[in-house]
């Protein structure tokens, strides 16, 4: 036992007595570190060990800094064709975002294709000689958005010869409606590559059905109907990647010349705060979501066209009972879309009737502050937005209606051409058996076209409607804009002339 143990130190004794006890006690410490100068630490049993999914997590969590100078990142511009439509060019982007945080230099400039003031400058443009031509009352900016969209334009860059991307300066820049056409043709080629699989699949059943088929044979049409499922599954990133890059190219666009209108416009402007935020904010947003779907008012139609000959082939006359159910469908979506617009023109109405009230109280608060307005604002607000409220919960009805008749869709086109043959086929004379590669084939011919009719082609007309009910608010700012200006000059020549 160590002297240690045997100290106590008295609070009243005299302080040479203290000092020689802390000489003792340090005498003994001295003693202990030189018999075991590495004391052994006895773990903590208690304290959790460190779970793997913790580890695996503190990897990825460290910060490793950044190469210096950072190296840019690859863009799809210089990629390769396989690198381009397999987004493999995303790697190096992600491989570095794991490992740490990726900092500005690193990110390559914006490509030719998107910058915004090409694309505005092309509408712009479009615009000025349409109002020129026709007058600001008879033009539509419907007509400027096509002449923009259609026509091939060649950069000016100013003194640069290469931008960053490595574009040349002056070569032709693709307008995005060519783009947009191309996204058309690989939606076509789409619907052919589906019915040609639905095809392929009611040959392989068929094959299992034959006992005297041979195994070259099966392996042959699964061999295609593999192929062709490979090339739609491509076909459908590529399509929507072209439409959804045209829908930013679109919103782009028209924020860009809104922005740019905005200082040009005079305290006479009637357009108030609030309808420009819901510009910028509400309309300009419907050009983005119409982008992926509006192919399908014409694609969808003509997939019922293919779809009806080939299950003509498989039920006769039967199939033309599950597409007369079908085609039902169209005027019905029809009206939904007319629905969707006028919707969609009230709420826009009410939007703006409730940001401007509440632009002008945030302007005027210390004048609502004084006179104890408070009260009488909320409640002209919230009836506002209790009305706008009204037309958004019409608007929701209808899209759930919508999203009922999709998943329902498939029941109610299949049974017809069901009951039909069944009922044909019990008075025939020579009566043909309803087989499970018929059943299959006419379930996957079905499929393919109630995903065209009862779910693209209904969003492609609401958000197509809803668009256009956008394009006319952004022609009608755009026209008293113009007209504001027109007054101006008026005016300051006929006060030159006094």
């Amino acid at each position: 036992m160590s002297r240690v143990e045997h100290i106590e130190l008295d609070l009243n004794a005299p302080s040479d007595a203290i000092s020689s006890t802390k000489a003792a006690v340090d005498a003994d410490v001295n003693d202990k570190d030189q018999i075991n100068p590495h004391p052994v630490q006895t773990p903590n049993l208690t304290a959790p060990s460190p779970s793997f999914l913790s580890r695996i997590t503190n990897i990825f969590s460290s910060p490793i800094p950044p190469p210096y100078p950072p190296q840019v990142l690859p863009t799809r511009t210089t990629s390769s064709f396989l690198g381009k439509w397999t987004y493999s060019y995303m790697n190096e982007m992600m491989r570095r975002g794991v490992k740490r945080e990726l900092v500005q230099e690193e990110f390559p400039a914006v490509e030719i294709y998107d910058e915004a003031e090409r694309l505005s400058d092309k509408l712009m443009r479009e615009w000025d000689a349409e109002v020129k031509k026709r007058g600001v009352q008879q033009a539509r900016l419907w007509r400027a958005l096509v002449s923009a969209a259609a026509f091939e334009s060649r950069t000016e860059l100013g003194s640069r010869s290469c931008n960053a991307t490595g574009d040349l300066v002056g070569r032709k820049v693709r307008a995005f409606g060519v783009q947009y056409s191309l996204a058309g043709v690989a939606y076509l080629v789409e619907v052919v590559v589906v019915t040609l699989s639905s095809i392929f699949l009611g040959y392989l059943l068929r094959w299992f059905q034959n006992p005297n088929a041979t195994s070259k044979e099966g392996f042959l049409w699964a061999m295609t109907m593999s192929l062709s499922t490979f090339a739609h599954a491509v076909l459908h990133h590529v399509e929507f990647y072209l439409s959804m890059r045209t829908g930013l190219h679109l919103r782009t666009t028209f924020t860009t010349t809104l922005y740019r209108t905005l200082p040009t416009l005079t305290t006479t402007h009637t357009s108030s705060t609030g309808a420009i935020l819901s510009l910028l904010s509400n309309d300009i947003q419907r050009f983005e979501d119409a982008a992926p779907f509006a192919h399908f008012i014409w694609v969808g139609p003509l997939h019922i066209v293919i779809v009806a000959y080939f299950m003509w082939t498989e039920v006769g006359y039967s199939a033309f009972a599950s597409l007369a159910v079908l085609v039902g469908l169209i005027p019905l979506q029809g009206a939904f879309a007319r629905r969707f617009g006028s919707l969609r023109g009230k709420v826009s109405e009410w939007r703006d009737e409730r940001i401007k009230r509440l632009s002008d109280m945030l302007g005027g608060v210390l004048v609502v502050k004084l006179y104890a307005w408070e009260t009488p604002f909320i409640k002209s607000i919230t009836a506002l937005r209790n009305v706008e409220l009204k037309y958004i919960r019409r608007a929701n009805i209808l899209r759930a209606i919508n999203e009922g008749i999709y998943f329902a869709s498939s029941a109610l086109i299949m049974l017809p051409a069901v009951l039909v043959f069944h009922y044909t086929q019990s008075y025939s004379a020579n009566p043909q058996p309803l087989t499970p590669s018929r059943i299959f084939t006419l379930l996957t011919y079905i499929s393919a076209v109630r995903l065209s009719m009862a779910n693209f082609f209904p969003k492609a007309l609401q958000f197509v409607s809803e668009s256009w009910v956008s394009l006319e608010r952004i022609e009608g700012f755009l026209k008293d804009g113009c007209q504001v200006e027109k007054r101006d000059v008026e005016g300051e020549e006929a006060v030159l002339r006094k």
